[in-house]
């Protein structure tokens, strides 16, 4: 319930993560409080609250210990969602990677290609590193963000990219696929993005 409330932003997301935590660890279930920390942190920076890179690697490490690799990467990728604004880009850089380390193995398929994205849209392209976004958008990822929430990422990126560079014509279509998508996500962490790159094509 807690992650649910979290993707929308409703205010009892807070309050439902802070009784799953306390009921997980009653009961002793370490993948419970994992995904519970998760979205506690991520509604509470969407709030004002700023995420606490050491928080995250306490995360991971409790996810390593449940044998949960898929929420520990779930952590990292929503920190690097929840930290821009109120962390300067390096420090979370930082973070995610000795978090990665920590992990001790490589991101699960399920999620692996959203968390390659997302250091592109949040941590690459915000610092001019393009190269770095244009091998993340690499030949293959197409095939691999089939997830909604990992194909809105790659069409923002690969559109907005296209539109930088000037190249409307293969900005188009990747924006056209883009917008009605991330509208009937009714995520305001889908719509906001997406509404970044699609009102400068518009006005152009």
């Amino acid at each position: 319930l807690s992650q649910v409330e979290m993707l929308k932003h409703q205010v009892e997301a807070i309050a439902h993560a802070q009784e799953a935590i306390a009921v997980a660890r009653r009961v002793d279930d370490l993948f419970a409080e994992v995904n519970a920390r998760i979205n506690l942190m991520t509604e509470q920076a969407a709030r004002g609250s700023a995420p606490d890179p050491d928080e995250l690697i306490e995360i991971v490490d409790r996810a390593v210990d449940a044998g949960v690799y898929d929420e520990a990467y779930r952590g990292i990728v929503n920190l690097i969602w929840a930290a821009p604004g109120y962390l300067p880009l390096d420090r979370v850089e930082r973070t995610a990677v000795e978090a990665e380390r920590r992990t001790g193995a490589t991101a699960p398929a399920s999620i692996g290609p959203y968390v390659e994205l997302s250091k592109a849209a949040l941590l690459f392209l915000p610092a001019g590193r393009w190269r770095e976004v244009d091998g993340a958008l690499g030949e293959n990822v197409e095939g691999l963000a089939t997830a909604v929430s990992t194909r809105l990422v790659w069409l923002g990126l690969l559109g907005g990219m296209a539109l930088r560079r000037g190249d409307l014509k293969a900005a188009e279509p990747r924006i056209a696929e883009l917008q009605p998508m991330a509208l009937e996500s009714g995520e305001a962490q889908r719509i906001i993005p997406m509404a970044s790159v699609v009102l400068p094509w518009l006005l152009v």
